[in-house]
């Protein structure tokens, strides 16, 4: 843990406010707190060469199963501090899949970079700028998001309550806002219905798989 939090401030860009020192550290302690409860020794980092200016912060995780979770788990970590996010609540996104699917942390690139005119809420359905050609599935023109299936020990972020050194990721959101991370889960659609698409959504949490719904 110690080694993988040196390289994140190794490889820091310079500050030019505190707020920008503060996003790197509060980014740092969201990805504490994923390696806390689904384990870092499965972890893989994927950075994005090209990140626009707003999306400096933005990075993709992925977690190979394990005992407790055995599928493959793909999160993103800091869409919810980046400058190009400000005005909106604090928003991840996760992904799920049986097999390992690398064109998913693509497609949660994509997503962190679409910023809604409003607010994504669960039930709403995003059209990707493109989908990646080897994602595996014929994907319709959307992607639907669902509150992330997870244990509250996860979705409980920020709790400075419980956890003092969550402050860390308070004093990088705008206004150093407590308010607690949306993990909202991506899931492939065969078609834009999104009537079909929430009448299925209880099937849909059941099931980790990447297919389409």
């Amino acid at each position: 843990m110690f080694a993988f939090l040196k390289s994140l401030f190794t490889g820091a860009p310079p500050a030019e406010s505190p707020r920008d020192a503060m996003r790197f550290v509060g980014r740092a302690r969201w990805i504490v707190h994923l390696f806390d409860e689904m384990g870092e020794e499965n972890q893989r980092e994927y950075e994005l060469d090209d990140r626009e200016p707003g999306y400096e912060d933005v990075l993709v995780f992925s977690f190979s199963p394990s005992p407790t979770r055995p599928y493959w788990t793909y999160v993103s970590a800091g869409v919810s501090i980046s400058n190009a996010w400000d005005g909106h609540p604090p928003t991840e996104f996760i992904a799920y899949a049986e097999q390992e699917s690398p064109a998913l942390v693509e497609v949660l690139y994509q997503l962190a970079m679409q910023v809604p005119a409003g607010v994504y809420q669960p039930g709403d359905l995003v059209d990707l700028e493109e989908v990646p050609p080897d994602l595996g599935l014929e994907l319709g023109p959307d992607v639907g998001l669902l509150p992330a299936p997870e244990k509250a020990a996860l979705l409980d972020f920020p709790n400075m309550e419980s956890r003092p050194e969550d402050l860390r990721y308070v004093m990088a959101r705008p206004g150093e806002d407590a308010s607690q991370v949306q993990l909202l889960r991506v899931v492939a659609l065969k078609d834009a219905d999104g009537a079909r698409f929430l009448d299925q959504a209880e099937s849909i949490q059941a099931s980790k798989a990447w297919q389409l719904f």
